[in-house]
């Protein structure tokens, strides 16, 4: 599972910076600045939890039990979270299609619950 999610972060990591350099160098001068922010902020969101990806690769080769299951699940979630969040905020930016602006809310509610599997998986390991 760890080499599992260090893939993930990479891949998550690469696809962030290559999102970032679209919006900085190609795609700026084609949308309104106001959609260029909603790019933006997909982008941030795709590149930190890419990190909290690695972070739960870390994890996942120091846990156990229930804790383990937790962070697994952190993972998977932060991922789909990306994919949903930040897929739905590029897709929206570039076509104006409002309804992937509505997919945006259930990719952020899955990172959200991501962190309180963290949260979980920390309580876990404290009681173990």
């Amino acid at each position: 599972m760890r080499s599992r999610f260090l893939i993930i972060a990479g891949l998550l990591g690469f696809t962030g910076v290559l999102a970032g350099t679209v919006a900085a160098h190609v795609i700026q001068k084609h949308i309104t600045p106001d959609k260029l922010e909603t790019f933006k902020t997909g982008v941030q969101y795709h590149l930190w939890h890419a990190l909290a990806v690695l972070g739960v690769a870390a994890l996942a080769a120091s846990s156990g039990g229930r804790c383990s299951r937790c962070v697994s699940a952190a993972g998977w979630l932060f991922t789909l979270g990306v994919l949903l969040f930040s897929g739905s905020l590029y897709v929206y930016a570039l076509s104006d299609v409002k309804v992937f602006a509505h997919v945006a809310p259930v990719g952020g509610t899955m990172l959200m619950i991501g962190w309180i599997c963290l949260i979980v998986a920390g309580f876990a390991k404290r009681s173990e």
